[in-house]
């Protein structure tokens, strides 16, 4: 496990700058779990705008992150990638489960996924802007709640 905010009653959180399921000096070594599970978290921001706060995220497993609570805004993280942009070995199945309403999810690096970068359920109403997207095993994007605004 990477990084879990479970309480349901934390908000605003800030995950900013993490090498999640690397080791030193910046080798994959994926976590054999998720890495970021946002269950609790209402209104967190995943990542920023400058290099210094994306979040570098890989995982062995079903999914690099699962978003449960809502409102939450996931920016300018990789998915997928190590810190010099090339594909790491081991990766998830999806890098992005959407299960909270109405995240943004934007100016993401998303590649190299065994399936898909990002996945929905029904009615939640994500909105994909801006993201590069590629080299991913069945499909960008799948879902029946996805507003995919790229």
């Amino acid at each position: 496990q990477g990084i879990v905010i479970w309480a349901p009653t934390r908000a605003n959180n800030l995950i900013l700058g993490n090498q999640i399921g690397m080791n030193l000096p910046s080798n994959p070594s994926p976590n054999y779990s998720f890495g970021i599970e946002l269950v609790g978290g209402t209104r967190s921001v995943v990542g920023g705008t400058t290099t210094a706060e994306r979040n570098i995220l890989l995982a062995d497993q079903t999914f690099t992150m699962v978003v449960s609570s809502d409102h939450n805004i996931i920016l300018g993280n990789d998915f997928g990638l190590k810190p010099d942009g090339t594909a790491a070995q081991r990766q998830s199945n999806t890098h992005i489960w959407v299960r909270g309403y109405r995240p943004i999810i934007q100016g993401n690096r998303m590649a190299y996924a065994v399936e898909r970068a990002v996945m929905s359920n029904e009615g939640m109403d994500a909105i994909l802007r801006r993201n590069v997207v590629y080299s991913n095993g069945v499909a960008g994007y799948a879902s029946d709640g996805l507003s995919t605004r790229d």
